[in-house]
């Protein structure tokens, strides 16, 4: 049985606010965190890498935020209600 429009935004919905977006490696928002406290860390004692624990920051953001902007596409697609 093929899911309605109202059903599929709720499964996506439910996905990305319980992390469950991935079938393998860390959910993203446990991800996102991970990084930035590398970051901070890294930013607190000046290390050389800064650069690239700030672009993986940045990466881990885009993706979460284009997870949401699907969310948001497939509630405005299918004309659901929050």
């Amino acid at each position: 049985m093929a899911a309605t429009g109202q059903e599929e935004f709720q499964l996506l919905k439910h996905r990305l606010l319980t992390q469950t977006t991935v079938t393998k490696g860390d959910p993203p928002f446990k991800k996102i965190q991970k990084r930035f406290l590398q970051f901070c860390e890294a930013a607190r004692q000046r290390n050389d890498n800064v650069d690239e624990l700030y672009t993986a920051v940045v990466r881990e953001l885009t993706l979460i935020q284009f997870q949401v902007g699907v969310l948001c596409m497939s509630k405005s697609i299918f004309g659901c209600a929050y």
